[in-house]
C-alpha cells in the first residue's frame, strides 16, 4: 500500500488553517469595502482604486500582498469614499458574501471532520495484504453499519486513522452461515475444531457449555482436544458449538474499531488495533477472514 501527497496531522492543520485565513480575511475586505462605499472612482488611476469585489479577489489569490496593502491604505480609502462613495447593490453584497462564507465552510469542514482527512482517504483505498480482490473502504461499508473514520495524533507523534462501526446484519448472516455449514471446515488460517478450541479460550475448560456437551455425547477431554464416543456424536458436538457460537458472535449492532497507522515514511501504513465484544476468542487473521467473505 502505496501512500502520496503524504502529509502529517499538523502539517494538514496548518494548511487547513491558512485557507480559512486567506478566505475569512477577504471576507473581511469585501465587507468592510461595501460598508464604507469604496470602490472604483471613475477616472482615477491607482492600484488600489478597485471595486470591493477586485479587492476580496486580490486577498484571495495574494493576501501577502493585498492584505497589508488594504490595511495601510484603508484610511486614506475611506476619507475618498465620503468624497466619492461608491454604493454595493445589497443583493450583490449578499452573493459575494455568502459565496465567501460557503467557501470557508467547506474548507473548515473538509479539512478537520476525521472522516474527509487524507490520511483516511488513504487508508480506505489502500488493501490489507492477503486482502487484495477490494479496498478496505469498500469492504467496510459492506460488513458494518453506522461507519465513522477519523484521523489523528497519537501520544508518541504518530499518524492514527481509525474506523468505528456496528456489525451488520449481513455480516453476521455471512458469518453464521459460514459456521453452520463448515462446523468442522478448514481455511487456511484456522485449525481444525476452531470453535471448541475457541470457547476453551472464552470460557476455560471447565466452560458451561463445553462441559454439558461432553456430558450429552459421552466426550472428554484428551491431550487438548476432546474426543466423542463415535464420529456421529463428534459431529452432533460441533454443530451444537457451531449453533451456540452464531447466536453469541457477530451480532448486529455490536460496535467495532479499527487503528491503523501511518508510517513515518509516507509510503505505508500497518493495522495496529483491532477491538470488538464480537469476536472474543479470534484472531486478528480470522476477523478479516470474515469482513472479507
Amino acid at each position: 500500500m502505496f501512500i502520496n501527497n503524504f502529509l502529517t496531522c499538523d502539517e494538514a492543520v496548518m494548511i487547513a488553517f491558512m485557507y480559512l485565513l486567506v478566505i475569512g480575511s477577504a471576507a473581511f475586505v469585501y465587507w468592510d469595502t461595501a460598508k464604507n462605499k469604496i470602490g472604483k472612482i471613475t477616472g482615477v488611476k491607482a492600484l488600489t482604486n478597485a471595486s470591493p469585489l477586485i479587492w476580496a479577489i486580490g486577498v484571495l489569490l495574494v493576501w501577502i500582498i493585498a492584505f497589508p496593502l488594504y490595511l495601510v491604505k484603508r484610511k486614506g480609502l475611506i476619507q475618498k469614499a465620503k468624497e466619492s462613495p461608491v454604493e454595493v447593490s445589497p443583493k450583490a453584497r449578499k452573493i459575494t458574501l455568502a459565496g465567501l462564507v460557503g467557501l470557508f465552510l467547506i474548507v473548515l469542514i473538509g479539512n478537520f471532520s476525521g472522516g474527509n482527512g487524507k490520511l483516511v482517504s488513504q487508508v480506505k483505498n489502500g488493501t490489507m495484504e492477503g486482502y487484495s480482490q477490494t479496498t478496505i473502504g469498500k469492504a467496510f461499508k459492506a460488513s458494518f453499519n453506522r461507519g465513522k473514520w477519523r484521523q489523528f495524533e497519537g501520544d508518541k507523534g504518530e499518524n492514527i486513522v481509525e474506523f468505528t462501526g456496528k456489525i451488520s446484519k449481513s455480516l453476521h448472516a455471512d458469518y453464521a452461515n459460514w459456521v453452520l455449514a463448515n462446523p468442522l471446515g478448514q481455511i487456511p488460517i484456522l485449525q481444525h475444531g476452531r470453535l471448541r478450541m475457541k470457547y476453551e479460550k472464552v470460557e476455560g475448560l471447565n466452560s458451561e457449555l463445553l462441559n454439558k456437551l461432553n456430558q450429552k455425547y459421552g466426550c472428554a477431554f484428551s491431550f487438548g482436544s476432546v474426543r466423542c464416543e463415535s464420529s456421529e456424536s463428534q459431529d452432533q458436538y460441533n454443530r451444537e458449538v457451531a449453533e451456540y457460537d452464531v447466536q453469541r458472535t457477530w451480532l448486529p449492532g455490536t460496535p467495532v474499531t479499527f487503528q491503523w497507522v501511518v508510517h513515518p515514511d509516507g509510503e505505508s501504513f500497518s493495522l495496529e488495533n483491532v477491538q470488538s465484544d464480537a469476536w472474543e476468542g479470534l484472531t486478528v487473521d480470522e476477523v478479516f477472514f470474515f469482513v472479507y467473505l
